[in-house]
């Protein structure tokens, strides 16, 4: 029976081990710093939970008409060549500072590769009063939020765990 405990207690050691080992912390903060835009500029964190940045970039323009022209002029691009990010953040994904005209306070963006869209596929328009000069995006949502957008938690469907012998707690006391 000594052996039967022993093997007992280091299977529930072990469970208790990898279990506790696996468990994230959902009130775990990044220790990452986060970036701050410049006078006359706008910062974009665009996330991609693959983490694969080649070839994503931004798509920037005025348009006067509905009063969204605050970048600088040299700023907007064209389609075939998108601006690059300026850097990738381990936590909060690729960025872009962008040059703004002074008192600009509104742009508009595409983030694409090639003719392919993200964060909704559609056009945004930024405005500072409502979003202020820093934004975050998530790939796949149309969101534009002034806090970090994370991804949807993964979980595996259908997924169970099937006990291999009798759990410690169920063995029988040894019979004299």
């Amino acid at each position: 029976m000594p052996d039967q405990k022993l093997m007992a207690g280091g299977f529930a050691l072990t469970m208790v081990l990898a279990l506790t080992g696996c468990k994230k912390d959902d009130d775990e903060q990044p220790t990452e710093a986060l970036l701050e835009p410049g006078a006359n500029e706008a910062l974009l964190y665009y996330k991609r939970p693959d983490e694969n940045y080649s070839g994503w970039g931004l798509h920037l323009w005025n348009n006067e008409a509905a009063g969204c022209d605050g970048l600088d002029e040299n700023v907007p691009t064209d389609w075939n060549a998108p601006r690059p990010p300026d850097g990738i953040s381990d936590t909060y994904g690729a960025y872009y500072f962008i040059p703004m005209r002074e008192a600009g306070n509104c742009l508009n963006f595409i983030v694409h590769k090639g003719d392919e869209k993200d964060i909704g596929g559609t056009d945004h328009r930024w405005h500072f009063d409502d979003l202020g000069n820093r934004i975050f995006t998530l790939s796949g949502k149309q969101e534009l939020s002034q806090i970090p957008i994370e991804a949807d938690k993964i979980t595996i469907a259908g997924a169970q765990a099937h006990w291999w012998m009798r759990p410690p707690w169920s063995l029988k006391a040894p019979k004299h």
